[in-house]
């Protein structure tokens, strides 16, 4: 088949290749795909290589490959690494997502009134009363962990005059006390108990149903096998991993259900039919396959006992990878066609005439210039556009030739893209000579951005606040798109990681040269791909390097390693300094005033501020009142915002919620974190007075890397013995230290199981800090809500 060849990635937790992936190579080698199979060890993020094993005559062979456009990856433990799987998932499309746990699945269908006759009776036990009230209700019910284990540690217990029995293990004992119970098995863990249903076979073994639904080469739903696993008569659940077996699901129904046999297999078709079409309404992206267990009680009624993404294939996979394959192949076909649609429009004006890239060719032009997107630059519209405007549009500046239908001549290939749409960038900043102020830091770039920006917008209503985003190409964008009648820039900028074996600020200040740098501070960010605190400290300062001569830095005079920076300051630059320290240039001055206070060459200073603010947000806003005092004549007017100043989204702003009727106050400050920021939060959250009750929930750090282990023990340290009602963590990284907390500190796995019980969590008038990485999306939870 040549080059009709499709390669297509298979990622899994363990790095050996099993039967199904023998099954897709197989399949794939006959019908023009290639699967690459790997784990995410395999993957280079900064290479984007992928050392995969490929099925070559009988056996596994090892190839480099850039990344594959599809690869089809599973739910599990292939997924934790997080940078390796968000740069995958940027780059490729990933087959398969994450439901959310059995909870969410299924009270997604009881919420909506979805086959909620099929819904078994539950509750997530969250105290010692939800255990015991639900005992009471029925008399036979089952526990176990709200996350799976293949059928292990699943408790049976029944009520029998007025005494409870548990089989566990396949062993049955009498409870002699539910407190000692509860103590012992379910106390700071995340259990959920039901209604256990009887479904068994004539003979006493316990029975499931497993419906394997699949998308096939037209992305419509098939049903690939339903089987019956029955287990042992000795054993109380029917998983095969426990050593059950499989029956013909009609067989077994009409010998099971007699006269109710063809009532029941209806009632089966019905859920086969409408259920995944049904379910697939709460999620964005399509889900490829769903593994539906069904149980069935005496009387024939199914019971849906739980939904899972990535259902296992064991006894029918070369059945399974046929219609595989064939989805895997349409997947392919519909990238394609996304990836070749990705292109920008920018008018002369806003693309500028650089002599770089396009001057010899549209100098004088008056149309518009189309710039295509096809290498995943942060550049980019349609080619439905295009082609709908293609009157007005004079070129095509691309690095990859579009497959749309454009004259040879009107396309310009650029032989190195990001070089050369920086120098766009560059051309634009030295032709108008606006002012310009960057932020750079591990904390509190983004509120010094707004906050310094809508300062200046009171003397200059053209001041330009870049709000594309803070790496090189989303700063070249807004340089592209800031107006010509701005006279002032505001930028963030990022220099957590490398570009070209430079730190990205480094390409963002080339691009930018700023007149004014605020340094902010330095914090344990990102230091799972830097290294320590000092490693940050050196590679944020890279950024002040190639600075402009005679410009000038505003730098937090309280941070640690000021000798280390200031040998990275370009010498011919100003350094100022800002901080509580006495031998800070702007130094703050303590009051319990709502003005911020400060000493500037013994002369004293007072701009009036919002009331209660913490210290951080104070050094803010003496950040921003120094390099407007430094630069503009008319800086007390432009420092009048101050006053009417409100937090960031995501950055500590108040929002009221209504959960239940019962009135929250919530602080939304779960749009980033690190280490510091999260203990100046929780310390802020204890100074804060207030009527009701003080709750934090907090979400996990990201990009710690070795460091995770002993920041995130450190942090519920902190958090342990702070003056907090009510402390809520969430995430796999905390819960390795639960045991040293359990009575201090309520643990969640996942923000599903959070979100599953928040209504029971919160009172009335409860003040509540939400505070955690982006990834753990604290704050689209807090969007949704």
């Amino acid at each position: 088949m040549g080059n009709n060849i499709i390669k297509v990635g298979m990622l899994r937790s363990s790095g050996k290749p099993a039967s199904r992936a023998r099954a897709m190579s197989y399949v794939g080698q006959h019908t023009g795909v290639d699967i690459y199979f790997f784990s995410v060890d395999d993957v280079d993020i900064e290479t984007r290589k992928i050392n995969a094993k490929r099925f070559f005559n009988s056996s596994w062979v090892t190839e480099v490959i850039d990344y594959p456009l599809i690869i089809d990856n599973d739910n599990n433990s292939s997924m934790k690494n997080k940078n390796v799987i968000n740069q995958l998932s940027e780059y490729c499309y990933l087959t398969t997502q994450v439901l959310g746990g059995k909870l969410k699945t299924l009270n997604l269908l009881r919420d909506n009134n979805i086959f909620r006759e099929c819904l078994i009776p539950q509750e997530v036990i969250r105290n010692r009363d939800d255990f015991t009230s639900f005992l009471e209700l029925y008399d036979y019910s089952v526990l176990k962990p709200i996350r799976g284990n293949q059928g292990k540690e699943i408790y049976f217990i029944k009520k029998n005059n007025n005494k409870f029995y548990v089989n566990f293990e396949g062993e049955t004992k009498e409870i002699a006390s539910l407190d000692n119970f509860y103590d012992q098995v379910i106390r700071g863990r995340n259990f959920i108990i039901q209604k256990y249903i009887e479904s068994t076979t004539i003979h006493g073994a316990p029975f499931d149903i497993r419906v394997h639904v699949q998308r096939n080469g037209q992305n419509k739903w098939v049903n690939t096998k339903t089987y019956v696993r029955v287990g042992t008569s000795e054993g109380m659940t029917a998983n095969i991993a426990t050593g059950g077996g499989i029956a013909n699901v009609i067989s077994f129904i009409k010998s099971r259900y007699k006269e109710k046999a063809n009532d029941v297999l209806r009632k089966l078709n019905e859920l086969t039919n409408h259920l995944p079409t049904q379910f697939q309404q709460f999620y964005s992206q399509d889900i490829d396959a769903l593994g539906i267990d069904l149980g069935g009680d005496a009387d024939g009624n199914l019971w849906i006992f739980e939904i899972n993404s990535f259902p296992g294939t064991q006894f029918f996979e070369l059945d399974e990878a046929i219609i595989r394959i064939e989805y895997l192949k349409y997947l392919h076909d519909r990238e394609i066609g996304k990836k070749n649609n990705l292109v920008n429009l920018y008018n002369l004006n806003e693309l500028w005439d650089s002599n770089l890239v396009i001057d010899s060719q549209i100098n004088n032009n008056k149309k518009n210039v189309a710039v295509l997107r096809s290498s995943h630059s942060k550049v980019g519209v349609t080619e439905k556009f295009i082609k709908e405007h293609d009157d007005n549009i004079e070129f095509i500046i691309c690095d990859e030739k579009p497959i749309i239908d454009f004259p040879e001549n009107k396309i310009i290939l650029l032989k190195d893209k990001e070089k050369e749409i920086m120098s766009v960038s560059l051309e634009k900043r030295q032709k108008y000579k606006p002012f310009v102020y960057s932020i750079i830091g591990s904390v509190g770039k983004t509120s010094v951005l707004a906050l310094l920006g809508r300062s200046l917008r009171r003397i200059d209503k053209n001041a330009y606040i870049n709000d594309f985003g803070n790496t090189p190409f989303y700063v070249a964008k807004g340089i592209l798109s800031a107006p010509i009648n701005s006279k002032s820039w505001v930028f963030e900028v990022a220099g957590a990681s490398s570009f070209r074996d430079e730190p990205i600020s480094v390409h963002s200040h080339q691009m930018l040269q700023p007149n004014v740098c605020i340094f902010t501070n330095i914090a344990e960010a990102h230091v799972g791909e830097i290294g320590s605190l000092e490693d940050v400290a050196i590679l944020k300062s890279k950024a002040l390097v190639n600075i402009p001569n005679n410009s000038i830095v505003v730098l937090n005079g309280d941070m640690p390693y000021q000798k280390l920076i200031r040998e990275n300051v370009n010498p011919l630059a100003s350094i100022y300094t800002y901080g509580e320290s006495e031998k800070a240039d702007f130094q703050l001055l303590d009051t319990s005033e709502p003005v911020l206070k400060f000493n500037y060459k013994d002369n004293i200073y007072e701009i009036d501020i919002p009331a209660d603010l913490s210290l951080e947000i104070k050094l803010n806003f003496l950040a921003v009142a120094a390099a407007l005092f430094l630069t503009q004549v008319d800086w007390i007017i432009a420092s009048k915002y101050f006053s009417d100043w409100k937090p960031v989204k995501g950055r500590g702003n108040l929002e009221t919620k209504f959960i239940e009727n019962k009135k929250l106050t919530i602080i939304n400050d779960a749009y980033n974190a690190n280490p510091t920021s999260m203990r100046l939060a929780i310390s802020n959250l204890e100074k804060r007075s207030h009527s009701g009750r003080k709750l934090v929930v907090l979400g996990e750090i990201s990009e710690l890397g070795d460091h995770s282990f002993r920041i995130h023990k450190e942090l519920l340290n902190f958090v342990s013995i702070a003056k907090i009602d009510q402390v809520i963590v969430i995430g796999s990284l905390y819960l390795e230290h639960q045991n040293y907390y359990m009575d201090d500190i309520v643990f969640y796995e996942n923000l599903t199981d959070f979100e599953e019980n928040i209504s029971k969590i919160v009172e009335d008038n409860d003040l509540i800090l939400f505070k955690g990485s982006h990834s753990s999306l604290l704050y689209n939870f807090l969007n949704n809500l």
